[in-house]
């Protein structure tokens, strides 16, 4: 099936560590980290049926990371191992190359949803034939990717009519905390342009920001509210959308990757138990707990106890 599988979801809502126990099941085609974002790189792209190789294939992809780190440690041997272990990533450039506006420019223009506007007749057909290529290359029969923040639900159903969604959720306490954590180490550059992010939230919002000084948290949750409304709308009812939570997935991982597979009606290549048994599969929701003051906290009750954006919390 040329239609791909989009996992979504707010920021630090859990969409990486899907991503990576869902193709570790080789049940997916997926972009790997030494494309570079290229659709135009077919030899990298086959990289992945490294994967596939009897008996050790399933070994190394559960391996890699250790593989790697070891192969590290010594001159010159990681740059000729890390091309055959490619490991699954958010591929932002892979999807802008062949979707115009798919991450609009940050701070110019309003943030809003990523629409149809500029697709045509010929974009459909190029981002097709590319999604095509790479799945032949991998011998995979569906592709599973992933992005954050805006739905683009109708932008991708403008090329790709029966793709399906999986949307991942968090408690909203955590999932703002670790939002927050990312923009106040500098790991996220959300926060140079939180005026434009800002900008597209209820009025409601913007002022109880304002007047609660403007911070990196405040910031984050009210952020992570605006994108659940959004998400929530572009996606319910929706019978070719599938919700897990990220609760379900560090405390019952083989169960929820199974019922993504049976959603998108994929068989795994691989043991599913052993691959979750590699992965140190941890709940991390109290975190925000220990990590931020009693003020701290008093504000995200107060901001997802109102809704000031009218989200789904």
């Amino acid at each position: 099936m040329i239609d791909p599988v989009f996992i979504i979801g707010c920021p630090r809502s859990g969409t990486t560590l899907l991503l990576e126990l869902l193709v570790g099941t080789g049940a997916f085609g997926f972009v790997n980290s030494e494309t570079i974002g290229d659709p135009d790189d077919p030899q990298r792209h086959a990289m992945t049926r490294t994967y596939d190789l009897p008996v050790v294939g399933s070994a190394l992809y559960r391996h890699r990371r250790n593989i790697l780190r070891a192969s590290g440690r010594i001159p010159g041997l990681n740059s000729a191992v890390s091309p055959r272990l490619p490991n699954p990533f958010e591929p932002w450039a892979f999807w802008e190359s062949l979707i115009p506006n798919f991450r609009p420019e940050f701070g110019v223009g309003p943030a809003i949803d990523p629409t149809p506007e500029l697709i045509d007749a010929h974009v459909v057909d190029t981002a097709r034939a590319k999604v095509a290529e790479l799945l032949l290359r991998q011998r995979r029969n569906q592709l599973l990717s992933k992005y954050t923040d805006f739905p683009r639900v109708a932008l991708i159903r403008s090329i790709f009519p029966n793709a399906q969604f999986v949307h991942i959720r968090r408690d909203p306490h955590a999932n703002a905390n670790s939002y927050a954590r990312e923009i106040e180490t500098g790991r996220f550059g959300t926060w140079r342009f939180r005026d434009w992010w800002s900008a597209q939230w209820d009025e409601r919002a913007q002022l109880h920001w304002e007047d609660n000084g403007s911070t990196p948290l405040g910031f984050a949750a009210h952020n992570r509210n605006r994108l659940i409304e959004l998400l929530e709308a572009a996606t319910n009812e929706d019978p070719n959308t599938h919700t897990v939570t990220y609760e379900a997935l560090t405390e019952r991982p083989v169960e929820t990757i199974e019922s993504v597979l049976a959603f998108t009606n994929a068989s795994p290549r691989h043991d599913i138990a052993r691959l979750c048994q590699t992965r140190h599969i941890e709940n991390t929701n109290d975190r925000w707990r220990s990590e931020r003051s009693a003020a701290e906290a008093d504000l995200l009750d107060d901001i997802f106890s109102n809704n000031y954006c009218g989200a789904i919390t």
